[in-house]
């Protein structure tokens, strides 16, 4: 019989947190009392992770290893956990202990008044400002460039049904988001508002370069809005164009003056050949992301998994 709560944690860069997650998860499930299994996924992290995760699914017959060939991200790494989880209630928490193990009963509980995913909302007084900064700018661009805005504070910390995994499961976009996907997919969602503390050790790798790059990847994927905004840019380009003629034409014939202004030609110049080359590179992102589904490659490698079969 498959188990009521599969518990998926990515893994990367945390191999000093892994040992106290696996204590504090195993204490939160038994006193759950329900049938439980973890999936740890390694995210080709470079430390001891694998090793460590690999022990701890030797040591617990209700954990599984799985160890990707390499880094592919956390939604790869999410979807991987996915397809191994055998739970008909699936929660995903990062293993940085950010999010509380202790929350999971708070949202299997929401999760019983009948909806079918539950998503944490962050309560981020403890972070730094740099960091809640980051958060901000990272929401900021992906709700007024997305199709479907999500929740401010909404991290992948959730709990969602069966037929929610198996649809995700069929989304096999490498560049797709868990949260974006979450919301894309519709079903019938809440929001639960926990603590969000500071990492349990170690440093967050996500820099603000990866969190913009981040944040573009999610919007070219679930939105085509940026191409809009290169068209409406060209727009507004060749308006002012005109309005600048008309005012050169203006001056010569009421005035009599010409404009001279070498400097203010060549800014203009470059201010168009900037937009123009911006415009280009949103376009072959797009394109970069079709060439991606049309080689078809999987999401994720495993490079093995682990797990003592309970007899």
């Amino acid at each position: 019989m498959p188990p009521r709560l599969s518990v998926i944690s990515p893994v990367f860069k945390d191999k000093n947190c892994i040992d106290e997650l696996h204590r504090r998860l195993t204490a939160v499930l038994r006193s759950m009392q329900i049938d439980y299994e973890i999936v740890l996924v390694n995210d080709g992290s470079p430390d001891r992770s694998g090793e460590l995760i690999e022990r701890i699914a030797a040591s617990d017959p209700r954990v599984t290893a799985l160890l990707l060939s390499r880094n592919f991200g956390q939604h790869a790494a999410i979807q991987a956990g996915l397809a191994e989880a055998r739970g008909e209630v699936i929660a995903v928490i990062d293993c940085d202990l950010q999010d509380l193990p202790e929350d999971i009963p708070l949202l299997y509980a929401k999760m019983s008044e009948g909806f079918d995913v539950v998503i944490a909302r962050r309560l981020r007084g403890k972070d730094s400002f740099f960091k809640r900064t980051m958060s901000r700018l990272w929401f900021s661009i992906i709700n007024r460039l997305s199709d479907f805005p999500i929740e401010p504070d909404a991290g992948a910390f959730s709990i969602i049904a069966r037929p929610v995994a198996a649809e995700l499961l069929r989304m096999p976009n490498r560049r797709s988001h868990y949260q974006l996907v979450l919301h894309w997919l519709g079903f019938r969602r809440a929001y639960v508002t926990v603590d969000h503390e500071t990492r349990y050790e170690g440093r967050s790798s996500y820099s603000l370069t990866k969190l913009v790059a981040h944040a573009l990847s999610g919007v070219v994927t679930h939105s085509t809005r940026l191409l809009y905004f290169s068209v409406y840019a060209g727009f507004a380009f060749v308006t002012l164009s005109i309005l600048q003629f008309g005012y050169v034409v203006f001056l010569k014939l009421a005035h009599g003056v010409g404009v001279a202004g070498w400097t203010s030609l060549i800014a203009a110049i470059w201010l168009v050949g900037g937009a123009i080359l911006s415009s280009l590179g949103v376009i072959g992102i797009y394109l970069a992301g079709i060439v991606e589904d049309v080689q078809q490659r999987p999401t994720y490698v495993v490079r093995s998994r682990f797990r003592i079969e309970q007899t």
